[in-house]
């Protein structure tokens, strides 16, 4: 089966500086694949070239088997169309309602009926664990947790294959992070969802990341399970893991599991 994404001797340079050198990997439909690293690394670089929103210098980028760098808008806006984003900060328009917010992209890419937009949206909003009041409320109405979820929810309006989380558990506390990762891994199994997350919360890390690339100097040091980048002789990765924040994490993985 053709991986649904495939990158190849990826490199990305801004001025003197490659943020990127030679980064080749792939993700495979329907796991959850997590991009790791130290601030600066480049992780969402990394995802904004998956979208083509930053053209790479160097290198291919396939996604649902069709080549991104060069393609046209018009292809590019049919190949992001089956992708759904959640970004770091939800980014969410403060002066739409949740259900307002929901139904944006349908108006921009679909030709459906208002009323049925409208319960599109509302089921969206239900799959994401919100009460259904809250589809009426502004974004500066809800808490850290609800504002994630409406945006998870925006970002599955157009029922995608493909969805890219950028941090989805910033910001929240520890039961909430915990509850959104939960969501992510039954959304993904009842959609049938490929999903890519850039993450530092080492905890999401193990409790839902069927693989992981770290990314360090330019290049993906390691990719695989989680448990054997973990063991990877790298001496980014070893500071990752095994500082006491990582050693913390991968505790409270063997409590729960």
């Amino acid at each position: 089966m053709e991986p649904v994404i495939e990158v190849r001797n990826l490199r990305l340079r801004f001025g003197d500086t490659w943020i990127h050198d030679g980064i080749d990997y792939t993700v495979e439909r329907g796991e959850i694949f997590a991009i790791v690293g130290g601030s600066g690394s480049g992780k969402t670089t990394l995802m904004r070239q998956m979208l083509m929103l930053q053209d790479p210098t160097e290198g291919s980028v396939k996604v649902l088997g069709h080549e991104m760098a060069g393609a046209d808008e018009r292809d590019l806006t049919e190949i992001r169309r089956r992708c759904g984003v959640l970004f770091q900060h939800g980014a969410l328009f403060s002066g739409l309602t949740v259900l307002e917010n929901v139904v944006f992209p349908m108006r921009e890419h679909t030709h459906l009926a208002d009323d049925d937009m409208v319960e599109l949206a509302r089921l969206r909003v239900g799959m994401v664990g919100l009460d259904p009041a809250a589809a009426w409320k502004y974004p500066a109405q809800l808490s850290g947790g609800m504002l994630k979820r409406a945006a998870l929810a925006r970002a599955l309006a157009l029922d995608p294959e493909l969805l890219f989380l950028d941090e989805p558990t910033s910001g929240l506390d520890p039961v909430s992070a915990a509850a959104f990762d939960d969501l992510v891994v039954r959304l993904r199994d009842a959609m049938g969802l490929t999903i890519v997350f850039v993450t530092h919360d080492l905890d999401s890390l193990w409790r839902i990341a069927d693989r992981v690339m770290f990314l360090a100097r330019a290049k993906a040091v390691a990719v695989g399970p989680v448990a054997e980048v973990a063991a990877a002789d790298e001496p980014e990765v070893r500071e990752y893991f095994h500082g006491p924040r990582g050693r913390m994490a991968k505790e409270n993985q063997w409590k729960q599991g």
